[in-house]
């Protein structure tokens, strides 16, 4: 039976360098915050937690097929960062890499290994307002 030897902190420390250095991208990381207006009602805001945080998105697609469906496309997103970086549950990613950016929400449970955080995420849709019709009279 072969026994495992731990791994010495000194070289831990030396990969988690280098596998960092493999984060090309940026994160702005936000976070709703309640915000109490004059009249008393309080509205939450995205308010800016950290900005410039290195990182890089790594994708993987997939088919899924039912019995009764066809085929259809599906992409897992997970943004992987240093360990040192703290993304609260309900966090909001504005992801910039590659020259594009987008942003992001957490779609579930972070993982993490010796060397690096994966977080999965899913595409963040703003809910537009509703315009009031011109020209319609009560």
């Amino acid at each position: 039976m072969i026994k495992s030897v731990p791994i010495p902190d000194k070289y831990i420390r030396a990969g988690r360098k280098w596998i960092d250095k493999l984060n090309t991208g940026s994160m702005t990381i936000y976070s709703y915050e309640p915000v109490e207006e004059d009249s008393g009602i309080t509205d939450f805001n995205l308010i800016p937690i950290e900005t410039d945080v290195p990182c890089r998105l790594s994708y993987q697609d997939k088919e899924s097929a039912t019995k009764n469906e066809p085929a259809q496309a599906l992409k897992n997103v997970r943004v992987i960062t240093s360990l040192d970086v703290d993304v609260k549950e309900g966090a909001i990613l504005e992801i910039t890499y590659n020259g594009e950016t987008h942003k992001y929400k957490q779609a579930g449970k972070t993982h993490i290994n010796d060397f690096r955080k994966s977080i999965p995420l899913e595409v963040y849709e703003e809910h537009a307002v509703n315009e009031i019709y011109e020209g319609i009279s009560k």
